[in-house]
């Protein structure tokens, strides 16, 4: 009987944010951002402007599973028959 493999880790950062994926998704997406600048909205302009900046500091990095804890409660999915929450003010 043969295992199923889970697929090589890894970790795309895109500025100040991390990412984590399988190896296979994070490198489709470093060519995807290869051609990416930032922008900033101009406000208060119609039609919309926007700025266009510097490319974004991007970086792969592969991970060994065991370097990934999972947080319990963002772990398990969230049921669709929980209702929501609305407050009052």
């Amino acid at each position: 009987m043969a295992t199923r493999k889970s697929p090589q880790p890894c970790l795309v950062t895109i500025g100040h944010m991390h990412l984590l994926m399988p190896a296979e998704q994070g490198m489709a997406m470093l060519k995807l951002l290869q051609h990416v600048v930032e922008c900033a909205r101009e406000s208060y302009s119609w039609p919309e402007r926007f700025q266009a900046g510097a490319a974004p500091r991007v970086e792969f990095k592969l991970l060994d599973p065991s370097q990934i804890d999972l947080v319990p409660e963002r772990a398990a999915p969230v049921s669709r028959t929980r209702k929501n929450l609305l407050l009052e003010g």
